[in-house]
Parts: C-alpha cells; structure tokens; sequence
C-alpha cells in the first residue's frame, strides 16, 4: 500500500472528527475500495458520531461498494431519520445483492427497520424481492402490513403509470 494512502486511512482512523471527515471525503473522491478503506468506513458507520457516519455514507453513495450491504442494514434503525433515509436509498440502488440480507435480518429486526426495510424490497423489485415482501407480511403485525400493502400498491400503480406513459410515447412514433 502505498505511504500516501497509508497515512490518508490512518487519518481516517485515527484523526479528530474533521480530519477523520476529511479523510474519508479524499477516499471517496479517489474511489478506493480497497480492504483496508473498506474498514475504515465501516468503522465510520459503526461510529456514534453523525458526521462520520454522514462522510461514511457519502464514500458509499460515490464508491458503492458491495461490501457495505451489510453495513448499511443497522442504519435502517438509526435514530437520525437523514441517516435511515440514506441508507433506504443506498440499499435500493445496489439491487438484487440486497435481498437475501434484508430477508435474513428481518427475523429479529425491530419495527422501524421491518418498514424500511420494505421500502427497499418495494424499490429494489424483481422476483427476490417481491418474495421477500410476502415473507415480511406473514412475519408482521397488522400496521406493518397495512403499510407494506401500501408500498406494493403504490409501487405497483408506478410500475403500470409508467409502461402505459412509455407504450403512449412509442404509438406516437
């Protein structure tokens, strides 16, 4: 590894809260996911501090790692709504990796995480997914699913807004 960025994630590991910030936004910036900047930024998520969980999530909305499912799953239950919302996000984007996690993890999740957790599963689609969301409806409780039916609803009348918008565009052709 080279001195540079040995000293960069040393920074990051070790520095106060703004150079630990600063660190971890040059990271970000130069896009490495390499091992050791990988633990750095999970150690940044795993931190209390809501600035370095903010640079932390940051670096994996720029870098978007495969390795930071698993830790994305506890923010999903974070007290910071900016936080949770963040991660429901990130999880969303990466796609199908993200299913089989959220579906293990919802068996002791508590109720915040169950929802959000539904909200990825909605957004994310596909066979895995939709799956997954008839498993948290056997496992909830009548809110939880009340919510979850609304989600796939709205979900479902996008999906159908969306194919009758681009077949409309297509026809004008």
């Amino acid at each position: 590894m080279d001195k540079t960025l040995q000293n960069l994630l040393t920074l990051a590991r070790d520095g106060g809260i703004e150079r630990r910030s600063a660190a971890l936004l040059v990271v970000g910036a130069l896009k490495l996911d390499d091992e050791p900047v990988l633990d750095v930024v999970r150690l940044a998520l795993e931190n209390g501090n809501i600035i370095l969980k903010d640079y932390a999530l940051r670096y994996c909305e720029e870098v978007r790692p495969k390795a930071c499912v698993s830790w994305l799953l506890p923010l999903l239950q974070d007290s910071e709504k900016d936080i949770a919302d963040r991660a429901v996000r990130l999880l969303s984007g990466l796609g199908q990796v993200v299913v089989r996690p959220l579906i293990q993890q919802a068996k002791t999740a508590h109720r915040a995480w169950y929802l959000r957790a539904a909200q990825v599963l909605s957004a994310v689609r596909g066979k895995a997914a939709w799956q997954g969301l008839l498993q948290l409806l056997l496992a909830g409780d009548t809110e939880v699913n009340k919510t979850i039916c609304d989600l796939v609803a709205t979900t479902v009348r996008c999906s159908s807004k969306c194919r009758r918008s681009s077949a409309r565009r297509a026809t004008a052709w």
